[in-house]
């Protein structure tokens, strides 16, 4: 993961900083952004390898997300994640046909990267 530029996708400011330590700490550059607006802005400033977003990012929603960050960089990773099994159905159905490279629930996200 070194030199892989992230963009960290939550509301939980908690997470954002914990996460983003833990890949700093994997020689990640971490952008973080605390809703789907911010988050949009940071994909419209720059480029990134991975996105990590949390599957509610209000006031935009994952697909405005997804189709941002493949419009500026198709080869970027995005991984949706979530707190509860049942938005697995919705993301099944929805967003990995529409690029989305991964769905992991957020433990699995935070044991991937510890």
């Amino acid at each position: 993961m070194t030199n892989c530029k992230v963009l960290l996708v939550d509301s939980n400011p908690i997470f954002l900083v914990v996460m983003g330590i833990n890949l700093v700490k994997k020689g990640c550059r971490v952008t973080v952004a605390s809703n789907g607006e911010t988050a949009v802005k940071a994909l419209n400033d720059k480029k990134f390898d991975l996105v990590i977003s949390n599957m509610e990012t209000p006031p935009l929603d994952n697909f405005t997300i997804l189709e941002k960050a493949k419009k500026f960089n198709p080869l970027t990773k995005v991984i949706l994640m979530s707190e509860s099994p049942e938005a697995s159905s919705s993301v099944d159905t929805c967003y990995l046909p529409q690029h989305a490279d991964d769905y992991l629930f957020k433990s699995d996200v935070m044991n991937w990267v510890f």
